[in-house]
C-alpha cells in the first residue's frame, strides 16, 4: 500500500511538471507580448507627457525616464576593451565616459549644433543601443576590429540597480586627467560633485544653412514635431538647457535607438580636496564608473558577426574566464556578413 502510494505521488508529480510545463509554452509568447505591450503604453504616456511639458527640464525627465524602460542595454564594442572594463581582477571592473567635446568623439556636430556649449566639456557620456535585437550598424561603427568584436548586453535591472546605487555613491567614480603629454593620474571624485542621467536619446533639431532648425523629432518609434511641444517653451531654449545637453542628436543617428549614461560635472567642482578651475576640468579626459565585483557576471555577451570560428573558442572561454558569466552566445550573422573596408 506505501509503495502504491508512493507510485501514486511520482506520477501525480511529473504529470503536474508536465502541464505546468504545456500552460508555460502556451503562455510564453503571450506573456511576451503584453511587456512589449505595457512598454508601448508606457511610451506613448510619456510622449503625451512631452507634449505637455512647459519647460525643457521636463522633457529631459521624460527622457531619463524611458531611459529606464528598456528591457535590454546593449555596448557593442571589442574583447580588448571588455578586457579593459574587467581589469587585472584586484578590483571592480570600471566603465569608461568620454567627454562629450571629446575630438575622438564620431559625431562632433552634436556638441557644436546641440545642448549648452559651456556644460560639454563638464559632460561624460558611454552609450547603449535599445535595440531589442542585433543592430547590424553597431557592429560595423564601433566594435573594430570587427574579427575581436563583442556585445555587452545589460539587463534592465542591472543598469536600473547600478545607476541608482551609483546616485546614492556606493560604488566611485574616477577622472583620468592629463598632467603633462602622454601623462596620466587617476583620482576620485565624490559623488556629492556629479548628477548622472540614464536617458533616451531625442532625435531631429537638425541645423539648417540659415541657422534655423528643422522642427521634427523622433522619441523611441514615435514622431514629433516642434508644434506638439507646449508654446511656451521656445526652440533655442530647447536647445540650449543644459539638462537636454548630451540627450539631443541629429535624425541621421536615430538608428541606433541610444540610450546614454551621463555623468555631468557640478560647479564648483573639488578634486584632491581643492577647487578646479577650467583649466583642470579640460585636462579630464574620461570618467570611469566602477560597476559592482559580480557586475560583469550578470551580463549576456555575443561575438560579433565576423568573429572567425577558430577564435570564437577561445574568446568565449576567456570571457567566461575574466567575466564569470555562464551566457555567451555568438551573432545570427556569423560567417555571413561583409564588412567592406576603403
Amino acid at each position: 500500500m506505501v509503495v502504491r502510494n508512493h507510485i501514486f505521488f511520482i506520477w501525480f508529480g511529473l504529470a503536474t511538471l508536465v502541464l505546468l510545463g504545456f500552460v508555460y509554452f502556451l503562455l510564453g509568447g503571450k506573456g511576451d507580448s503584453v511587456r512589449e505591450e505595457k512598454r508601448e503604453l508606457v511610451a506613448r504616456k510619456r510622449m503625451l507627457a512631452a507634449k505637455k511639458a512647459k519647460t525643457s527640464e521636463a522633457v529631459a525627465s521624460i527622457l531619463c525616464e524611458l531611459g529606464e524602460s528598456h528591457p535590454y542595454y546593449r555596448h557593442y564594442t571589442t574583447l580588448c576593451s571588455l578586457l579593459a572594463i574587467a581589469g587585472d581582477g584586484k578590483a571592480n571592473p570600471t566603465l569608461r565616459l568620454t567627454r562629450g567635446d571629446d575630438p575622438g568623439m564620431n559625431d562632433q556636430l552634436e556638441w557644436q549644433a546641440y545642448g549648452n556649449q559651456a556644460l560639454w566639456r563638464r559632460t561624460f557620456i558611454v552609450s547603449f543601443s535599445s535595440t531589442q535585437h542585433e543592430n547590424v550598424a553597431m557592429w560595423g561603427l564601433y566594435s573594430k576590429p570587427a574579427n575581436e568584436a563583442v556585445c555587452l548586453s545589460f539587463p534592465r535591472r542591472v543598469m536600473t540597480d547600478w545607476i541608482r546605487d551609483l546616485k546614492d555613491g556606493r560604488y566611485q567614480i574616477k577622472a583620468e586627467i592629463e598632467k603633462a603629454p602622454g601623462k596620466f593620474e587617476i583620482v576620485d571624485i565624490q559623488n556629492e560633485f556629479v548628477d548622472i542621467q540614464l536617458g533616451n536619446v531625442l532625435y531631429g533639431g537638425d541645423v539648417r544653412k540659415d541657422g534655423t532648425r528643422v522642427d521634427s523629432y523622433r522619441m523611441d518609434d514615435q514622431v514629433l514635431v516642434w508644434a506638439d511641444f507646449s508654446k511656451e517653451l521656445s526652440n533655442e531654449q530647447f536647445h540650449g538647457c543644459g539638462q537636454m545637453t548630451g540627450l539631443l542628436k541629429s535624425i541621421d543617428w536615430f538608428y541606433e535607438q541610444e540610450v546614454r549614461i551621463i555623468v555631468r560635472l557640478k560647479q564648483p567642482l573639488r578634486i584632491a580636496g581643492k577647487v578646479a578651475n577650467e583649466d583642470d576640468i579640460r585636462k579630464i579626459k574620461h570618467l570611469f564608473l566602477t560597476l559592482p565585483s559580480d557586475g560583469l557576471m550578470k551580463l549576456d555577451y555575443v561575438l560579433g558577426p565576423c568573429v572567425p570560428p577558430k577564435l570564437q573558442e577561445l574568446f568565449t572561454q576567456k570571457i567566461k574566464e575574466v567575466t564569470k558569466a555562464k551566457n555567451v552566445g555568438v551573432s545570427d550573422y556569423n560567417g555571413k556578413l561583409k564588412f567592406r573596408v576603403g
